[in-house]
């Protein structure tokens, strides 16, 4: 009788090549393994998905930068320190002697009555905003000067308009909290470790930020029909006002004086406050959603 010989101890002859080569003979598998590694990169290696967009790509396109500085101005206009009912406005409307509340509303009540928490939500809220818009900011000041694909006028007129939305809302939050931290970097581990600043030095950090602004932004017609961009007179407004505040008063005269022989005077009283007033050197953009806006903003 012919003996069969264990076939338990027979190799797959689909295994006989690999057995063969030579140092790897003895760990098949191993060799099974990194062929599938190797040829597994083209598949991980993917482009950004089409939805979602990452710096580089951001700064690198006008249209996507605008878009960028547009969603800071949006945020704005959606809550914070300058939103319809929830600024600086009406609430230090009630906290002073201009309005009453008649609601129901305990943090409002606390400024009403001058009772204010430290854990009282619309001032903690105003902090947290401004300092995201502050982020905002600082991030496409950065992406601009870093980036290869914009003119540049196109990085003049970008990283003035960020620099003055830094200034603008370091002097709300300094000229209601006081002492504040002025921050200027994207960078996380550098902003843990910031403290406040002392009023006089904030002042003087805006100042340096909007006179930029002024520089980069003077002669470029920044193309905004209903004045809801920031051009070098938004940003001499501005300095004007913190000129003021430093008790430099021949600066703020004299810029003062520039803006008014810029602009003319609305003569019908009712159009001085609504969106469309020949008054107006900077506006957010306008919404029929009256939360975000002043009821007379809107009409």
């Amino acid at each position: 009788m012919k003996k069969v010989k264990n076939s338990t101890n027979r190799k797959p002859a689909f295994l006989a090549p690999i057995l063969r080569c030579g140092p790897l003979g003895n760990h098949p598998m191993l060799l099974v393994v990194v062929l599938l590694l190797m040829g597994c990169s083209d598949f991980v290696e993917v482009e950004p998905p089409k939805n979602i967009l990452i710096s580089k790509t951001v700064f690198d396109d006008p249209a996507t930068v605008e878009s960028a500085l547009a969603n800071l101005y949006y945020d704005m206009r959606e809550g914070g320190m300058v939103s319809g009912t929830y600024g600086l406005t009406p609430v230090l409307g009630m906290y002073g002697d201009e309005l009453d509340y008649y609601g129901f509303n305990a943090d409002y009540a606390q400024l009403f009555q001058h009772s204010v928490l430290s854990a009282n939500t619309v001032i903690l809220d105003w902090w947290r905003q401004a300092y995201h818009l502050i982020y905002g900011a600082n991030d496409i000041v950065k992406g601009v000067e870093t980036s290869d694909g914009l003119t540049p006028d196109e990085k003049k007129v970008f990283k003035g308009q960020a620099l003055f939305v830094r200034a603008y809302v370091h002097s709300l939050l300094v000229s209601l909290y006081g002492d504040v931290p002025y921050i200027k970097t994207t960078d996380y581990r550098e902003n843990n470790t910031v403290s406040r600043m002392p009023q006089s030095e904030v002042y003087e950090n805006i100042i340096a930020d909007v006179k930029e602004s002024v520089v980069l932004l003077e002669g470029i017609d920044v193309a905004s029909p209903a004045r809801t961009l920031p051009d070098a007179f938004v940003a001499k407004a501005l300095l004007a006002r913190m000129y003021l505040y430093v008790e430099n008063w021949e600066m703020a005269a004299s810029l003062a004086t520039e803006l008014i022989d810029a602009f003319q005077l609305e003569l019908d009283l009712d159009q001085v406050f609504l969106k469309g007033s020949q008054e107006t050197i900077w506006q957010l953009r306008a919404d029929a959603d009256f939360p975000k806006n002043t009821r007379e903003a809107v009409q």
